[in-house]
């Protein structure tokens, strides 16, 4: 069994790691879709091919602190292309391609990349700076490897956009502590991690950050989900770690429950339980050998709150937490003071998984380029402590665990 390193280390330096340690184990899995056939690369193919891209990168004039925007879908080519930014110490910007064309352009502009790769067929939007298509990424990873950048942790390492708690757009600037501290709802170890999550093109940096410290397989999720191929692919691809919706869920828990499939191997992590009914809370736990988890985590954080979940009768969820590694918690009335034992406050949490802030712009010089970050909206999120106000509330419940509200119930 692998066991991660004490001491936070950046996302390049664990991919050179994970390629010397274990170099012919499978790093990132896309799973047969239709006419495509599985395709896997080993830790010891991705580095390579991160470390060539980098080398294409650098000859487009990407350095140390510059930023490479990526409108690709969750992909090899994504994890390739934003490694081989993070070699060269450059920020990923990571934009959904299939955003409307005047969303990715005002991004674009804030963001002021040095290189964007973007995905084929999409509206592009016109940039002064080098390009490149997904499909000419194959010959750039053929390069002469790049050697790699020295990275502070506390350097910016990505920008992820979220509609905050402000309902404005923003880009969450983390740093690469942050991904270095990532944790996971279900107990961090090796083996095959998959997730069916919508955004889950945002989260994927940490997440391999995360595969990377205990070198484990990230899966991929088709992006056509349907319930019978995802349960076909959980149990051929042999996956202990499958993260999910609560709609995706049951539509899994019907799947199985049609089928008598048991999985004893697979632990699942709903990120909504509150949606979940108690008699599917049931079913999963039949289904899934080794139990369903909870987590809430926002955007703005690579560590939150977790816990099993389970049915307490034929109307109630529980679905209480505790802070992962690393998260300290505080629940305020609407004073700031602390609140009560067991009634609800306003949630703030501080780690060192948190962001650096909020981007402001980005100014792009002939040789570097530096973040900004947009001061009002940082500290309007996070208060002189650092403590960061998630805009939800939650309470501490009779055992001790923490319950955040959501949308329609209780989420731990």
């Amino acid at each position: 069994m692998v066991v991660p390193p004490r001491s936070p280390r950046p996302t390049n330096v664990l991919l050179a790691d994970a390629a010397a340690a274990r170099g012919d184990h499978e790093a990132y899995v896309t799973p047969a879709s239709g006419p495509r056939p599985r395709s896997a690369v080993d830790f010891d193919g991705l580095a390579r091919r991160v470390r060539g891209l980098a080398t294409t990168f650098v000859h487009a004039g990407v350095r140390r602190g510059d930023v490479v925007a990526l409108e690709l879908p969750p992909s090899v080519e994504l994890l390739v292309a934003a490694l081989g930014a993070q070699w060269l110490g450059a920020v990923v910007a990571s934009l959904d391609p299939t955003w409307p064309r005047p969303m990715r352009a005002h991004l674009l502009r804030r963001s002021g990349p040095r290189v964007v790769v973007r995905d084929d067929g999409i509206d592009p939007v016109s940039v002064s700076v080098p390009t490149f298509a997904a499909s000419e990424l194959d010959a750039a990873m053929d390069a002469p490897p790049a050697p790699e950048v020295p990275v502070a942790l506390e350097d910016p390492a990505t920008i992820l956009w979220t509609t905050a708690t402000s309902g404005v757009i923003e880009g969450v600037v983390s740093t690469h502590a942050a991904l270095a501290e990532a944790t996971d709802p279900a107990p961090l170890e090796p083996g095959r991690w998959w997730s069916a999550l919508p955004q889950r093109r945002a989260d994927l940096l940490a997440k391999v950050s995360l595969a990377l410290k205990v070198q484990a397989t990230v899966v991929e999720s088709d992006p056509d989900w349907h319930p019978d191929h995802a349960a076909q692919l959980l149990s051929g691809e042999r996956v202990s770690v499958a993260t999910a919706t609560s709609a995706q869920w049951e539509a899994l828990a019907a799947s199985w429950g049609s089928s008598g499939t048991r999985l004893r191997g697979l632990r699942g992590v709903v990120v909504d339980p509150e949606r979940l009914s108690p008699a599917v809370v049931e079913q999963l736990g039949a289904c899934l050998g080794r139990g369903l988890w909870s987590s809430f985590r926002p955007v703005e954080t690579n560590a939150g709150i977790s816990g099993a979940l389970r049915s307490a009768g034929a109307s109630t969820v529980v679905s209480g937490g505790r802070p992962e590694d690393g998260v300290v918690l505080e629940l305020r009335d609407p004073d700031g003071r602390g609140a009560t034992a067991g009634s609800y406050g306003m949630l703030a949490m501080r780690s060192p998984a948190q962001m650096l802030g909020y981007l402001g712009h980005v100014e792009v010089g002939a040789g570097s380029s530096r973040l900004v970050l947009d001061l009002a909206a940082t500290d309007a999120a996070v208060d002189r402590r650092g403590w960061f106000c998630t805009g939800r509330l939650a309470r501490r419940g009779p055992t001790g665990l923490i319950e955040v509200a959501g949308a329609s119930g209780v989420v731990g």
